[in-house]
């Protein structure tokens, strides 16, 4: 993932496309920019335990890239772990369900770029019932 495409996909400046990898690959965290993040620190100092570095960076890659919220895709049927249960991915909403954005597949613990449309129907397959 390059820092250009997603200064492009989601109309930020290239600074922003950097840290938003910074985040990604775990080398920033909100903690560390309270001012640029204060939605996110508001929400980590309200919360008796520490959520999941996951959720973390999802919710901080949302008010970097000004989307509209972290949205589940559920799949019944599937089964992650007693976490997430039957929600297969998380990803940044943009409004549009086949428009490109960040998506983090939670059985492969993996990001990806992609639109949350396209994982779904590539993914059904994952219901075990």
């Amino acid at each position: 993932m390059k820092a250009a495409r997603l200064a492009e996909i989601f109309d930020v400046s290239l600074f922003d496309a950097n840290l938003a990898l910074l985040i990604l690959r775990g080398r920033w965290t909100p903690e560390r920019s309270p001012k640029r993040f204060p939605r996110t620190c508001r929400w980590l100092d309200q919360c008796f335990h520490r959520p999941r570095n996951s959720e973390i960076k999802l919710e901080a890659l949302d008010e970097l890239l000004r989307t509209c919220g972290v949205e589940p895709i559920r799949i019944e049927g599937a089964w992650i772990d007693r976490y997430y249960m039957d929600i297969v991915a998380s990803y940044l909403n943009v409004g549009d369900t086949y428009a490109t954005t960040l998506l983090l597949d939670h059985e492969e613990q993996r990001w990806r770029l992609t639109s949350w449309g396209d994982f779904y129907e590539a993914n059904e397959h994952r219901a075990t019932a």
